[in-house]
């Protein structure tokens, strides 16, 4: 069995839905396939703008859900046939049920995130539809199948984690039947449901952990996801146009890559594959015969570094005093009033002298991490023991990822000096016990000359290797 995910890239319109039942049909005659899809491309992000402007009670609203009900309703009239009335209706009254809703918004004043969720899981509905209607049409069983009905989660809204036993149980009994039976089930990724049955999402992006889930959870031959570049890249191709692709990689450099910017896979796709070791591949459904990633532990997978990539808009925080040295619990307290202002950390670099703790952050989290710290440190900072918390932006993260990175003599080097031949000034540096990883922080303005710098180095050492 091979399950397999779709962005919103392959379904952005009815001749790219067209394309990915051509590449369903053409696998189904060989395996049992089981399907997963985004929302078409730019849908999510309007559902998004129909609930902000709901809160912000605009009338304009109204006018964007019928951009959705247009765009739905144009795709179903080229892409289907007899099913098409039935699909635009399917849909009208989901859209019809979303201004209810947005109405009650605008009169409460009131956006909750579960509510958020509920609206944001319209999306992945409509592509689901659509695409398992079309394969019934081009002669396959199909059914589309709501995330809601097999994965179970928290109650974190806005990016809820699943409760593995109980996710797996309903997988088990939902999905292999139907497969059995002879269906494609098409799945909508992203979406999943509380215990109580109430709708969460995994998060922007968590269509990859939707098909990941299930291929770790269903022990699959493998996942493919599809987007629309030919595997992951040595990198980012808007940075780097003639970047190559890389033909493999292993669990960790994926996750590194991931974490670090790459907008190939979500970063926490990674662990259900990787702990039955499912390998997972990277297609482009505009090149299905083209290059390609597997992701798999083991293997002829080489040492050293594979790849660079980057985060910008980023905020560095440093907290700064001499009276922090010998005084036991400050990075504790720091950490954990960043925690508690629900901020994440992307990066930690310390001193040995401890005069200095420096931290990144997302710029537009940067204002609720300086409150929080101001107010857990206020003593320390009465005291002189903290001299000044200061911070620099717009600033990027740069990370050069591969393996065996701490046995490997030069690498460290050669990353800095490529840098340095390119002017290119260093605010941080981190790289620590981590043997997949070298990471630096750099100006905005200074990234794409960063990333370049650091890729022309990596060819020239894999040429000489």
């Amino acid at each position: 069995m091979i399950v397999m995910k779709f962005g919103g890239s392959s379904l952005g319109d009815a001749e790219r839905i067209h394309q990915v039942g051509s590449i369903i049909s053409g696998k189904a005659e060989e395996e049992e396939v089981l399907v997963v899809v985004s929302a078409m491309e730019g849908i999510t992000d309007q559902l998004e703008t129909c609930a902000r402007l709901s809160l912000e009670g605009d009338g304009g609203r109204e006018k964007l859900i019928e951009e959705i009900r247009s765009s739905h309703e144009s795709v179903a009239e080229q892409l289907l046939e007899e099913g098409a009335a039935k699909a635009k209706r399917q849909i009208g009254n989901k859209l019809d049920r979303l201004g209810d809703i947005c109405d009650s918004i605008a009169t409460l004043g009131e956006l909750t995130l579960q509510t958020k969720d509920l609206i944001l899981s319209l999306g992945e509905q409509f592509s689901a539809l659509l695409l398992s209607q079309h394969l019934k049409e081009e002669g396959h069983s199909s059914s589309s199948v709501n995330g809601s009905e097999i994965i179970v989660t928290d109650q974190r809204f806005g990016s809820a984690n699943p409760l593995m036993d109980k996710t797996k149980e309903k997988i088990r009994s939902v999905l292999p039947p139907k497969i059995r039976a002879g269906e494609i089930p098409v799945v909508t990724g992203f979406i999943a449901a509380t215990e109580e049955g109430k709708p969460s999402t995994l998060g922007r992006g968590g269509s990859d952990y939707t098909a990941t889930l299930l291929g770790g959870l269903l022990d699959v031959d493998a996942v493919w996801i599809w987007t629309d570049v030919d595997g992951v890249k040595r990198a980012d191709p808007d940075i780097v146009s003639n970047a190559t692709t890389l033909p493999r990689l292993t669990y960790e450099e994926a996750a590194e890559l991931s974490y670090f910017g790459a907008q190939v896979i979500h970063p926490k796709s990674i662990d259900p594959v990787a702990k039955n070791q499912v390998p997972l591949v990277i297609k482009n459904t505009q090149n299905p015969e083209g290059p390609d990633t597997t992701i798999l532990n083991g293997g002829k997978s080489s040492t050293g570094l594979k790849s660079v990539t980057s985060i910008s808009d980023l905020t560095l925080i440093t907290v700064k005093g001499h009276g922090m040295i010998g005084v036991p619990g400050i990075a504790a307290e720091v950490f954990t009033a960043v925690a508690e202002a629900e901020v994440n950390v992307l990066m930690i670099s310390q001193s040995s002298s401890e005069q200095n703790i420096t931290f990144l952050v997302e710029r537009r989290s940067a204002p609720k991490a300086i409150e929080s710290l101001k107010g857990t440190l206020e003593e320390e900072i009465r005291r002189s023991i903290i001299r000044d918390i200061v911070t620099e932006e717009p600033v990027s993260i740069v990370a050069a990822v591969g393996s065996g990175l701490r046995h490997q003599a030069g690498i460290d080097s050669g990353v800095f000096e490529s840098l340095a031949r390119r002017g290119v000034n260093l605010l941080s540096i981190a790289q620590g016990s981590s043997d997949h990883n070298i990471s630096v922080v750099v100006a905005n303005q200074d990234e794409r000359v960063a990333v370049q710098s650091i890729y022309e180095w990596i060819q020239s050492e894999n040429q000489q290797s």
